[in-house]
């Protein structure tokens, strides 16, 4: 199915024959010097104890939603799993954690080289704040050692991007998606569609507004290290708590490096994130008293 010429243009592939040609359009060519792929998915609760719904994947110029509550193992059976597995394909994405967590666990999809927009935007961020109204940068950016928040994707879409289809597309979904269960009814409501077709067709022009700002070859070096952390960030854990720790506005303490082959020692395990740190990041009497925290979990413990 084929949306409206008036929203984010789509093609819903919730038949078995669609899937093949899907897939080969996707594995065409790409526009030179850009990633190949943007991937997104949607679903009710996604992460390993939820349910896919949606895999949206496109290039500049085509853009596919896979049905996938609708078409089971088989669409991933005929290519999608080797696309989204493809080491030779850079697939941008927007916060990979809980798609990363969903696939492997439910369909056992192993995504690689990944390009995360929500951590490049973290990193040309640091060189281009963010300016308030009155065109002064947040004081909380100039602290030393501050610990930035995440910005969702509407947010970057409306501060870069400026696409008013897109944002359009956004918004109007926005309500929708804060609406338990509606990924799961069929048919799906063509608000949700072009919801899911905006996240995937904004990642390309997000990628070229920022990719600039970002400081270059070791930018990008660093922004590679960061995002294989965020894909792993939820797949790698034996258990997941879905508590604030594992789950908050702020991004993980020492996840993006100061540069792409830095190191630290793993001393001491956070009790909140139950990731482990140099002992010169905890405060010395959580330490002795057994619970320590990092910095951000020290933060989330200060929110009740």
């Amino acid at each position: 199915m084929a949306s409206n010429n008036q929203d984010p243009c789509y093609d819903l592939v919730d038949q078995a024959a669609d899937i093949k040609p899907a897939l080969a359009k996707l594995r065409e060519h790409g526009v030179p010097g850009s990633p190949s792929l943007a991937v997104d998915c949607e679903g009710e609760t996604l992460s390993r104890k939820g349910v896919l719904s949606i895999v949206s994947v496109a290039t500049e110029s085509h853009t596919y939603l896979f049905d996938v509550k609708k078409l089971g193992a088989k669409v991933f059976d005929e290519g999608l799993k080797e696309l989204l597995e493809d080491p030779g394909r850079e697939k941008l994405m927007f916060d990979c954690r809980a798609d990363s967590d969903c696939l492997w666990h439910l369909c056992k999809v192993r995504l690689t080289n990944v390009v995360d927009l929500q951590l490049m935007q973290m990193i040309y961020q640091e060189t281009h704040p963010i300016l308030l109204a009155t065109g002064s940068a947040s004081r909380a950016q100039l602290v030393k050692n501050f610990q930035p928040k995440r910005h969702n994707f509407l947010f970057c879409l409306e501060q870069y991007v400026k696409d008013d289809q897109l944002i359009k597309a956004k918004a109007e979904g926005k309500p929708k998606m804060e609406q338990a269960g509606v990924w799961l009814q069929r048919p799906l409501d063509g608000q949700l569609l072009s919801y899911a077709a905006a996240d995937v067709q904004g990642f390309f022009p997000l990628y070229r507004a920022l990719k600039p700002g970002i400081g270059g070859s070791s930018g990008a070096a660093r922004l590679q290290v960061a995002s294989q952390r965020f894909l792993d960030y939820y797949r790698s854990l034996a258990v997941r708590t879905y508590d604030k720790f594992e789950k908050n506005c702020f991004l993980p303490w020492r996840l993006l490096p100061p540069y792409a082959h830095a190191t630290y020692a793993e001393e001491v395990t956070c009790f909140g994130c139950k990731r482990r740190f140099p002992r010169e990041d905890f405060l010395p009497f959580h330490v002795k008293r057994g619970n320590p925290n990092c910095p951000v979990c020290r933060k989330m413990y200060a929110q009740k």
